[in-house]
């Protein structure tokens, strides 16, 4: 009797232990971003299908199938807006931004008709090459690193890409492919066409977990870093970190808001390099 008492105190001790006030255990990565410390950090929730990336006023979250969008928003209340998050599926809101860009392009030919002009004929786009470049540890994880640059000489810059297969960050790599994923997303211009480089990039990331990415603009000498891992932690996370807002849009909701929610124009949200 008296062993299984103590059995069952060490088992109530363990337990305060694994849920300390409140808190679940998570897989966090930190990346600094553009330089900014922190500037984007991943949370995989270890006991659940949950995981959480968050950049800014942005994130995304994956909850089992499902990926969302939250971002902030305006909606009217009464006589006056108001901001607060929303979230709606990263499928229904690529659907809506994509009839926003489809519609943008009717017009664009329609004033051409109109004044009796004809859309010019699209140049080809520039080729690119990838290119492996050895190994390279980043915050202490090994990865391959990738360059991929234009073939064309003329053409100045590339992107470096530090890509890992580390078992235990394939969800932190699932949820930066999709943060880096114009391929399913959208175009890039009028003609509907992908960036040559942005399209290479989204393949990269989709076969592994990015580490790092740089850019090399054209005059300088050393490329900038835009995402670099810096740690990768066992820790303690918010469980409400994993909820989603009051407000969430279905695919309905998202195209009668579409001309208010700054949730579609992304002012405040992911920079351009980056796609949704």
């Amino acid at each position: 009797m008296r062993i299984l008492f103590i059995a069952a105190l060490l088992f109530s001790l363990g337990g305060c232990e694994v849920d300390r006030d409140g808190a679940v255990p998570a897989t966090i990565a930190h990346f600094d971003r553009g330089g900014v410390r922190d500037g984007m950090v991943v949370y995989i929730a270890t006991r659940t299908d949950e995981a959480k990336l968050e950049s800014g006023t942005w994130s995304l979250l994956t909850r089992g199938d499902t990926d969302f969008i939250i971002g902030p928003d305006m909606h009217r209340e009464g006589n006056k807006m108001v901001r607060e998050n929303a979230a709606a599926t990263r499928h229904d809101l690529l659907i809506v931004l994509g009839e926003h860009q489809d519609a943008q392009m009717q017009t664009y030919a329609d004033v051409m008709m109109r004044n009796g002009m004809q859309p010019p004929e699209p140049e080809p786009l520039p080729e690119v090459a990838v290119i492996d470049m050895g190994r390279e540890i980043v915050a202490g994880v090994p990865g391959t690193l990738h360059r991929i640059a234009y073939k064309d000489k003329d053409e100045s810059g590339y992107v470096e890409v530090v890509l890992t297969q580390d078992e235990r960050l394939k969800d932190v790599g699932r949820l930066f492919a999709l943060l880096l994923a114009p391929g399913d997303a959208l175009p890039r211009d009028i003609y509907g066409r992908e960036n040559p480089v942005a399209a290479a990039l989204a393949k990269l990331a989709a076969r592994g977990t990015v580490l790092r990415i740089a850019v090399l603009k054209p005059g300088r000498a050393v490329p900038d870093d835009l995402y670099r891992l810096t740690a990768v932690e066992d820790g303690w996370t918010d469980p409400a970190r994993f909820k989603l807002p009051v407000r969430t849009y279905d695919l309905n909701g998202l195209r009668q808001n579409r001309g208010v929610g700054t949730l579609f124009r992304g002012a405040e949200g992911f920079s351009q390099q980056d796609a949704i």
